[in-house]
């Protein structure tokens, strides 16, 4: 109400503003002055860092029991967002097996941190590479209890990296 411009006596089309065959009925400087109180108290929100949906393990990882882990957040005291990832019969409500030592929920940050180390450290990649970059050569992720499963696909491996691999297929057995 307090943005239309017909008070003004002007038609709007858009982003077109005419004037109008009908009177005014607010004066343009009372008009203006409100329009920039409106603008003052606009609130600013603060944008998210990371939405749930954009973590980049997302359709990668993998429970125990190969279920695949989904991207999910909840919000803590003073609105800090925790990230995580969720196996999906626990997210789907549905009754998970007790098996022992599966991990139905783990911490998007600390997963991130031990995927990225072992990426560095077995692809050669810079620290200052974001893991989202790293993915690229990566084809599953399983996330055991006391280990960390991280299959690649060797045609999307560095070219270097590749000829090693081949090195060690092609070396004669013993018998």
């Amino acid at each position: 109400m307090f943005k239309n411009r017909i008070y003004l006596g002007e038609i709007v089309h858009g982003d077109l503003s005419m004037p109008g065959r009908h009177p005014a009925i607010v004066d343009a400087d009372l008009f203006d002055r409100v329009q920039r109180q409106l603008k003052a108290n606009t609130v600013q929100y603060a944008e998210r860092p990371m939405r749930a949906a954009e973590l980049p393990l997302k359709g990668l990882l993998h429970d125990g029991e190969g279920h695949r882990m989904s991207p999910s957040f909840g919000y803590g005291r003073g609105g800090k967002v925790y990230r995580y990832y969720v196996s999906a019969p626990l997210q789907q409500g549905r009754k998970c097996s007790t098996g022992a030592g599966v991990l139905r929920r783990v911490r998007a940050e600390a997963i991130h941190e031990v995927i990225e180390g072992a990426l560095v450290g077995r692809l050669g990649h810079d620290d200052a590479v974001p893991l989202a970059a790293m993915l690229g050569s990566v084809k599953r992720i399983d996330l055991l209890m006391d280990e960390v499963r991280i299959i690649l696909m060797a045609d999307r491996l560095p070219l270097a990296l590749r000829k090693s691999l081949e090195l060690v297929h092609t070396m004669p057995r013993r018998s």
